[in-house]
């Protein structure tokens, strides 16, 4: 379903520069949204993938880990924002890495508990042909 969303909203998303130009906003502004959102909306998909994995482990009752996930990876951009912006310097463009970075560190985290913990293995596996 969010794949399904995200399609025709990329579509719009992908001509902001062209739409915000043709509504009077800044031509230098304009290009750095555009900029920033070609980097973010990569970052936002990931994020809800992330979000859509700490909701399956609330399903099953499972929810200080995930908060320890979702805490530490979210107070990781600082160390991302610091790199990217700070250390080498990418100003904007280092902006969106930082968030894009911090929502991939929290689904692959997510990912990993996923397969370390008993209670979730039999809705995270392969179906087989026991199941068909």
């Amino acid at each position: 379903m969010l794949t399904l969303l995200l399609i025709p909203s990329s579509a719009i998303l992908f001509n902001a520069s062209t739409i915000l130009k043709k509504i009077g906003t800044d031509d230098k502004a304009a290009d750095n949204a555009q900029q920033l959102i070609y980097i973010l909306l990569p970052g936002v998909y990931i994020g809800s993938m992330a979000d859509s994995c700490r909701r399956f482990f609330n399903s099953f009752g499972l929810t200080t880990v995930p908060f320890k996930i979702e805490l530490v990876a979210n107070l990781s951009i600082t160390f991302w924002a610091w790199l990217y912006i700070s250390h080498l310097g990418w100003g904007l463009k280092g902006a969106g890495l930082a968030l894009l970075s911090s929502n991939l560190f929290n689904l692959i985290l997510h990912l990993i508990y996923m397969i370390r913990v008993e209670e979730v293995q039999e809705a995270v596996r392969w179906p087989d042909k026991m199941v068909f």
